[in-house]
């Protein structure tokens, strides 16, 4: 996450915050948790792989490999927040004026969304679900940015937004428990 974060701060040195830039990130991080969810399908083969029975791969690796599944989601989710804050203040006067509200807000959204995600949504529709429900989110939310842009790019993106959406809500949900069985029954 600190590594979205420093890039995108570099980015915005060079680089104009624009509504665009948020849609585009909004988007890569949708398809990063696509490729995530569909991604984790395998993991339990990488585990099986890596258990003492077969031992084609080391544990060390499989994790290794896993967390590089997961690092342009978390790099992503990284670059919104200084993204995010750039658009909200407008400027230097801004800044002063909405930083630590903005912080607020952050802090605030962060603990619950937290919270909610551990204690009722994971309970309630699972973690693939919840995924799913998080790329949804990431995608809808973009939504309004979409009325600023010029006609043509808003096609395209309208059009980039509809073939998101399908692939998100058309992708069969995955069944974690085999991965738990797995893990818990080989280690």
């Amino acid at each position: 996450i600190a590594l979205g974060a420093i890039g995108m701060r570099f980015l915005l040195t060079r680089r104009v915050a624009t509504s665009q830039l948020a849609w585009r990130l909004l988007l890569l991080l949708s398809a990063a948790l696509i490729i995530t969810r569909m991604a984790l399908w395998e993991a339990p083969v990488w585990f099986e792989m890596a258990m003492p029975a077969t031992r084609l791969i080391p544990l060390w690796l499989t994790f290794a490999g896993l967390t590089l599944l997961l690092l342009p989601t978390c790099v992503l989710h990284g670059a919104l927040f200084p993204l995010s804050i750039a658009l909200y203040c407008r400027s230097t006067d801004g800044v002063r004026q909405y930083i630590g509200h903005a912080y607020a807000i952050n802090t605030i959204a962060g603990v619950t969304g937290a919270i909610a995600t551990g204690l009722w949504l994971i309970p309630l529709i699972g973690s693939d679900r919840t995924l799913q429900l998080l790329a949804l989110f990431s995608l809808l939310s973009g939504v309004p940015l979409l009325v600023k842009m010029a006609t043509r790019e808003r096609r395209l993106s309208a059009a980039l937004l509809s073939l998101m959406l399908l692939m998100t809500l058309v992708l069969p949900g995955f069944n974690y428990q085999r991965a738990i069985h797995t893990v818990e029954g080989r280690l």
